[in-house]
C-alpha cells in the first residue's frame, strides 16, 4: 500500500486544529498486512485522507490500495454524503467540495475575517508572531500551501518564505482571509478561506456571509455613533466648565468691586469634609457682610462640608 503525506485542497487549511476524541477504524491494505488506525477526514475520487489516532498526522491513501471492505465503506459514505448535501443548509452537517474536488464533511460554526502575517525578525521567519521553524511539520506544510495559493506561485520551503519576506523590503506581508470555521466529523475545528470552496458551496455560504458582514457593519456604525456621542458629551462638558469658570470670574470681579466700594467684605473660609463625606479640606473665597454669613455662603456652595476657620481678606 502506498501512503503519502498530502496537504491538498481542504486539508491544506488545517491551521493547527483542535484534536478531540472521534470514532475511528482500522484501514487495511488490499494485498498486505499493513494497516492504519485513524479517522477519515476527506476524500476525492481516487484518494482518502486519514488522521492517525496516535500521532494525529495526516496521510493520503489511494482508494485502489485499500481492502474491499474499506473501499465499500468509502463508497457508502460518498453516496450518503451526496444525499445529505442536497438537503442540508450550511449550519447543519454538510458535505463540502473544494475547487480541487476534495470532499469533507462538516458544519459551519462561524463566519469571520482573519489576518495571516508573514514577517522576518532578526533573520527568523515568523507566521503570526511564531517562528516558522517552531511549527510542526503539518503546520509548516499548511502555511506553505496557503501562501502558494495567495501568491499564485509555488512556495515549497522556509527559504521560499524568506524570499517572500525579502521582497517586501523589511515590511511584514499581511493577507486578510475571509472564510468560515468548520467543525468536522472528527470534532476538529478548521478555519477554511472562501477561496478553497467550490462555486456551488460558495452560493450556499453567501447568505450567511452577507449576514455576518451586515452585523459587522452595524457594530462598526454603533461604535462610531458611540464615539461621536462621547465626543459631543466631552465637548459639552468642557464648554460648561469654561462657562462656569467665566461666571465665577465675573462674580469675583463684582465682589471685588463691591468690597472696594464698602458694600461687602471678602472672606476666606476653610471647609472641612463633614462626617461620611469623602473629600479633602479646602479654602474658598466668598463675599459677605460678616463672617457668619460668609460661612453660610461657603457651606451652601459646597454641600457635604462644614466651615472651619474664617479669615477676612479685604481691607474694609
Amino acid at each position: 500500500m502506498m501512503f503519502m503525506f498530502s496537504v491538498i485542497g481542504f486539508v491544506s487549511l488545517l491551521f493547527a486544529p483542535t484534536i478531540q476524541d472521534a470514532e475511528s477504524r482500522t484501514w487495511k491494505a488490499g494485498s498486505s498486512e499493513y494497516s492504519i488506525k485513524g479517522v477519515l477526514v476527506a476524500y476525492n475520487d481516487n484518494t482518502v485522507v486519514l488522521k492517525r489516532d496516535r500521532s494525529e498526522k495526516l496521510v493520503a491513501v489511494e482508494i485502489a490500495e485499500l481492502s474491499e471492505a474499506d473501499q465499500k465503506f468509502v463508497a457508502d459514505k460518498r453516496e450518503k454524503d451526496k444525499q445529505d448535501a442536497a438537503e442540508s443548509p450550511a449550519e447543519d452537517w454538510h458535505t463540502w467540495t473544494s475547487q480541487a474536488g476534495w470532499q469533507i464533511r462538516g458544519r459551519v460554526l462561524a463566519y469571520g475575517r482573519k489576518d495571516l502575517v508573514v514577517d522576518r525578525k532578526s533573520g527568523v521567519v515568523t507566521i503570526n508572531g511564531k517562528a516558522f521553524s517552531s511549527l510542526d511539520m503539518l503546520q509548516q506544510k499548511l502555511v506553505l500551501a496557503v501562501l502558494s495559493k495567495l501568491e499564485g506561485k509555488t512556495i515549497e520551503n522556509e527559504a521560499d518564505v524568506r524570499a517572500l519576506t525579502g521582497s517586501s523590503k523589511g515590511e511584514p506581508k499581511q493577507y486578510t482571509l475571509d472564510g468560515v470555521m468548520l467543525e468536522l466529523e472528527s470534532k476538529d475545528h478548521v478555519p477554511v478561506p472562501f477561496f478553497m470552496f467550490s462555486e456551488k458551496d460558495l452560493e450556499l455560504l453567501r447568505s450567511g456571509w452577507e449576514a455576518w458582514l451586515a452585523a459587522e457593519q452595524d457594530a462598526e456604525a454603533r461604535a462610531r455613533e458611540d464615539f461621536l456621542v462621547r465626543q459631543e458629551a466631552m465637548q459639552y462638558q468642557r464648554m460648561q466648565q469654561r462657562q462656569m469658570q467665566h461666571e465665577q470670574m465675573e462674580i469675583l470681579k463684582l465682589n471685588l468691586l463691591a468690597s472696594a466700594a464698602g458694600v461687602t467684605t471678602i472672606w476666606e473660609v476653610a471647609l472641612l469634609p463633614a462626617p461620611g463625606t469623602r473629600g479633602r479640606p479646602m479654602t474658598v473665597v466668598v463675599s459677605a457682610p460678616n463672617s457668619q454669613a460668609a460661612a453660610q455662603v461657603a457651606v451652601q456652595q459646597h454641600r457635604g462640608f462644614v466651615a472651619g476657620p474664617i479669615r477676612k481678606v479685604s481691607n474694609n
